[in-house]
């Protein structure tokens, strides 16, 4: 019988194949190559979400006496993973019918000025630039959002339409009524003005937006909230004390802000991040 040779097993470890390191550097690379492209171009998961997940089509009202629709509204939209429907103010009541049917969400864009007599007013100012039909048709929207818990998010005058419709009032004219606030709109009506704005911590708004406390806004507006709206509570100030942002707490999304997300930055901590919020909500 042939004797077997018995070879002594080494203690040293084996040395790992070169090509094993090779793929582990090429698999970290790519992880620090996503992880940077997300860092810098955040909206991209988005993109990658709305590949899978249909992309919710949030409504905007577009007024052609007013020039249509802002491109910046569509664009920010878009960037946090929407589609954009736009509703003319010159519709029917069926089409508003099937508009309320059919949104996922709803934005109320900038323009012209509440009019007084919306909340029980005459006008203290020759200043006012009013398009009455607008004003109708838009709150008739919000109310049918507001029945049906469809997410809202008011823009400058969006914002101010949204505490009319709850019986909440308007300062007409910020100049006027209060001569030592902040300036709000550029009296040269060239550009934005910049203010502060100041989140209340606890808000739902802020829980969204990752909690800012303070941040550099831009303005453009002569009109303001005065009295909140039933169920309305304040979610930021300007450094004067004028409410810049508000919401229903008790509903997943119904929020106003004074300011103009759809022109700042998409690195601002208030621009993407709060269309994002609202795409979001408009996906549940």
């Amino acid at each position: 019988m042939r004797r077997q040779e018995h070879r002594p097993i080494s203690s040293e470890p084996k040395k790992p194949k070169k090509k094993h390191r090779f793929v582990k550097v090429i698999l970290l690379l790519l992880v620090i190559g996503a992880a940077f492209l997300l860092y810098t171009h955040p909206y991209i998961l988005d993109e990658l979400v709305s590949l899978v997940v249909p992309r919710p089509v949030i409504y905007i009202v577009s007024d052609p006496a007013n020039g249509g629709l802002d491109d910046y509204y569509t664009q920010m939209v878009y960037n946090a993973g929407g589609d954009v429907a736009m509703i003319s103010t010159d519709e029917s009541r069926d089409e508003m019918a099937f508009n309320l049917d059919h949104a996922d969400a709803f934005i109320f864009t900038g323009g012209e000025d509440v009019d007084p007599a919306l909340y029980g007013e005459k006008a203290t100012t020759d200043t006012l630039l009013i398009n009455r039909a607008r004003d109708d048709f838009e709150l008739a929207l919000i109310e049918g959002a507001d029945e049906r818990d469809i997410p809202v998010l008011g823009i400058c005058r969006g914002m101010q339409l949204i505490n009319v419709h709850r019986g909440g009032t308007l300062i007409q004219d910020i100049p006027s009524a209060l001569p030592d606030a902040v300036v709000h709109r550029d009296p040269l009506m060239q550009s934005f003005a910049f203010h502060s704005l100041t989140f209340e911590p606890n808000s739902h708004l802020a829980d969204l937006l990752h909690h800012p406390e303070t941040v550099e806004v831009n303005s453009w507006h002569h009109q303001a909230v005065d009295q909140l709206g039933e169920g309305l509570v304040a979610a930021g100030r300007a450094e004067d004390g004028i409410v810049e942002a508000i919401e229903d707490p008790s509903k997943p999304f119904f929020i106003g802000v004074e300011f103009h997300p759809e022109r700042l930055p998409l690195e601002s901590e208030v621009s993407l991040p709060l269309f994002r919020a609202l795409v979001n909500a408009a996906r549940k």
